[in-house]
C-alpha cells in the first residue's frame, strides 16, 4: 500500500508518504549496510516514511527540512525473525537568490542505520554558489562531503566516504542583433574516495547558440586518475 499526502499554506509546504514494500531489494551501497544485505532483507517487508516541509522565502528562496525511514518487519506467515534492521536520516536545505543572477545553495544531513548491535552514523554535506546571467560572466563551485557511515537505503546510494568538487567559469556574448550567443568556458572536478582513490578532470568548451534551437557543443577533457593498492 500507498498513502501520500501534500498540501500548501501560504509560503509553507508539507508532504507526507508512507509506503510498504512487500518485496524489497539488497542494499546497491558498494559496502553494504548492516541488516540490508541479502540475508536481512529475505522474508522481510519494508515499512517506508518519508516526510519534508519547505518555507518559501523571498525572491525564490526557501528552507527546507527532510525526515526519512525505512525499517524491516517480517512478512505475512513466513516465519522470519525479526531483524530490527533500520535507516533514519535527518536532512536540512536551504537556497538563496540574490542580485538577480546568483544562487546559493546548502543542506547537511545526517544518518543512523543498522541492527540491533551494529550500526552507523554519518553525515552529507554540500554547498553551490552559481551566478547565471544570460550575457557577461557566470559560473559555479559546488563541493560535497559524505562520510563513510552516511546511508540512505530509501534513496539510491551506492557510495559513502567520497569528497566532490566542481567548477566552471563561462563568458557569454551575443552574436549579431538577433538572439545568436557564443560562450567558451573553462571546468574541472575533483572526486576524492577516503581509501584515495580520486579522479580529477579539467577542461575547455565552447556553446553557439544560432537563430532558432540550433545548438553547437564542443569539449576537449583531460583527466588523471589515482587508484589505492587496497
Amino acid at each position: 500500500y500507498g498513502l501520500k499526502l501534500q498540501g500548501q499554506a501560504e509560503r509553507l509546504g508539507l508532504g507526507v508518504l508512507q509506503a510498504l514494500d512487500a518485496m524489497p531489494g539488497a542494499s546497491v551501497h558498494e559496502r553494504g549496510t548492516p541488516g540490508f544485505d541479502e540475508a536481512g532483507v529475505a522474508g522481510q517487508q519494508a515499512l517506508n516514511a518519508f516526510g519534508r516541509a519547505r518555507f518559501d522565502l523571498q525572491s525564490n528562496s526557501y528552507v527546507g527540512l527532510t525526515m526519512a525511514d525505512k525499517r524491516l518487519v517480517p512478512r505475512g506467515q513466513e516465519g522470519a525473525a525479526p531483524t530490527g534492521a533500520f535507516n533514519d536520516v535527518l536532512a536540512v536545505d536551504a537556497g538563496l537568490s540574490f542580485a538577480e543572477v546568483w544562487t546559493a545553495e546548502a543542506s547537511a544531513a545526517g544518518s543512523l542505520a543498522g541492527q540491533p548491535g551494529q550500526t552507523l552514523t554519518g553525515h552529507a554535506v554540500r554547498t553551490q554558489l552559481a551566478r547565471s546571467p544570460a550575457l557577461g560572466t557566470g559560473g559555479l563551485l559546488s563541493v560535497e562531503d559524505i562520510g563513510p557511515g552516511y546511508r540512505n537505503e530509501l534513496g539510491f546510494l551506492t557510495q559513502s566516504g567520497i569528497t566532490r568538487a566542481k567548477g566552471q567559469l563561462f563568458h557569454t556574448v551575443r552574436l549579431g542583433s538577433g538572439d545568436g550567443s557564443w560562450e567558451p568556458s573553462l571546468f574541472g572536478s575533483v572526486v576524492e574516495e577516503r581509501s584515495t582513490d580520486g579522479i580529477r578532470t579539467a577542461g575547455v568548451g565552447q556553446r553557439v547558440q544560432l537563430a532558432g534551437n540550433h545548438v553547437l557543443v564542443a569539449e576537449g577533457v583531460a583527466q588523471s586518475f589515482t587508484e589505492s593498492d587496497v
